[in-house]
């Protein structure tokens, strides 16, 4: 008997759709251009995508919060705490 191939899906928090991972990224993009059309354009955020494994996040950010803001809310709701700072990467570039 073939083993079925585990495919990865979130439920988007704007539509609860259920999105593949493969197509997260693109399907936010569609309701972050509404929200930027909706927001005062001084206000910029980021879309950070967390992963690991088959797990996977994807964030909106404000742009001038500092990682740690980041780095709390990721271990309050899913990282394990051990005292030190999560690893960041920009666009492949660990910062």
């Amino acid at each position: 008997m073939a083993k079925e191939k585990l495919v990865s899906e979130g439920k988007c928090a704007y539509c609860t759709q259920t999105v593949k991972k493969s197509s997260i990224s693109k399907h936010l993009d569609g309701h972050l251009q509404t929200l930027a059309t909706q927001k005062p354009s001084r206000e910029r955020a980021f879309h950070v995508q967390v992963e690991a494994d088959k797990y996977f996040l994807n964030l909106l950010i404000d742009a001038d919060a500092p990682l740690n803001y980041l780095d709390d809310f990721l271990r309050a709701i899913w990282l394990e705490c051990c005292g030190h700072m999560s690893s960041f990467n920009e666009r492949g570039k660990k910062i």
